[in-house]
């Protein structure tokens, strides 16, 4: 369990008086984190993530870092290695806390802002008056204004995704979502599909001056905070196909029901149910119709988890000294993967396979089912 939290003045993630400070929280984990840091200037091509310390305790920080460069850090897990899991991450420009100007604004009377929300992400385009770097965060609450200088901030918390445009230009595109998704990852709320949340623009020029947005209407803080509405998820899911390994009975062919269950993100479960008769060892089921067993889960329940399971009742009930026997995949539950970011998060179809165990009677019922899934955004 683990964060980085920015600690320049009143929680700030902006630098100041040339460098930037913030605290390595581990959070007594007993494991120990990398932190993966570099400073980007703008003007040429940014390096590669170098080896920073080695922590298991909270620990403040001090990094000396050039007004007008970006320090970025990110905070993974000493065993995962440089591309495990973000636990934590920092993008924290060094600004000169005077030097606003009209960057944002000054080539026309309204800023140049084109926003595209999708449902695990926000895409954003601007354009501004110089070159610059830019860094675009998407908060749970509306922003405020702090300090004489009138920097926009977020409170740490609120912080849902942020990211960079790392070289100086005039034209920005940034696409920003959620990458603090691992669970060991704390005091972190998750970017969801479906809220609305509020954003802010920084760009800053090599030397330190800045501007800041949060509304297309204009500049901050005359602008009220904007807020936008990412997608709603939809989620469908069917058995594709049905496989018997043992059908529990061993002299006739057996006969069983199978039902799909689906709970969404309230706990809610629907399911269908599918008839298998006769079934045989060792035989896939016939052709299965899409809309036999297709569950929909509709906004806003698909927000975070949606789980699948498959459980069997095999009727023996009719015969001598024999009872009904039943089975259920494994593992209990299997949750649906949703691909997060621009160009990903849609998936038209996707199948995966759940073998199953015996939970009950005097017989062996096993069978494999297959199942497939859709993940759309409206």
């Amino acid at each position: 369990m683990a964060n980085l939290v920015p600690d320049n003045g009143a929680g700030e993630d902006i630098g100041q008086a040339g460098g930037v400070r913030f605290i390595v929280d581990p959070s007594g984990a007993p494991v120990q984190y990398r932190l993966w840091e570099r400073i980007v200037n703008g003007f040429s091509s940014a390096p590669a993530y170098s080896k920073g310390g080695l922590f298991t305790s909270t620990t403040p920080v001090t990094k000396a870092v050039p007004k007008g460069s970006l320090y970025q850090a990110r905070l993974r897990r000493e065993s995962d290695g440089p591309n495990g899991p973000v636990l934590g991450k920092l993008d924290m420009p060094v600004l000169d806390r005077v030097g606003r100007k009209n960057y944002l604004t000054a080539c026309a009377e309204k800023p140049m802002v084109d926003i595209k929300p999708g449902g695990t992400f926000v895409s954003f385009a601007f354009a501004t008056s110089t070159g610059t770097m830019a860094r675009v965060q998407l908060g749970a609450n509306a922003p405020e204004l702090v300090g004489g200088a009138q920097f926009p901030r977020f409170h740490a918390a609120d912080v849902l995704a942020s990211a960079v445009s790392l070289e100086s230009d005039v034209i920005h595109r940034v696409s920003v979502m959620d990458e603090l998704t691992d669970p060991g990852t704390t005091d972190h709320a998750p970017l969801l599909s479906g809220e609305e949340v509020f954003y802010t623009i920084l760009v800053w020029d090599g030397a330190g001056n800045w501007d800041v947005l949060w509304s297309k209407t204009g500049s901050a803080p005359a602008a009220t905070p904007e807020k936008i509405k990412l997608l709603d998820r939809v989620v469908r899911a069917r058995i594709d196909r049905l496989y018997c390994f043992e059908d529990s009975d061993s002299e006739t062919f057996g006969e069983a029901d199978f039902w799909l269950r689906v709970k969404d993100d309230t706990g809610a479960e629907q399911k269908k149910k599918l008839r298998w008769n006769p079934m045989a060892s060792n035989s896939f089921a016939p052709p299965i119709a899409p809309a036999t067993t297709e569950i929909k889960i509709n906004p806003p329940n698909a927000r975070k988890e949606v789980t699948v399971r498959v459980t069997a009742w095999e009727d023996d009930e009719g015969s001598v000294n024999d009872v009904s026997d039943t089975a259920a995949t494994v593992p209990s539950v299997q949750p649906l993967h949703f691909p997060l970011g621009e160009g990903n998060e849609r998936i038209p179809e996707k199948v995966f396979t759940l073998d199953s165990t015996s939970t009950g009677g005097d017989d062996i019922l096993k069978f494999q089912a297959t199942i497939a899934y859709s993940v759309d955004y409206t």
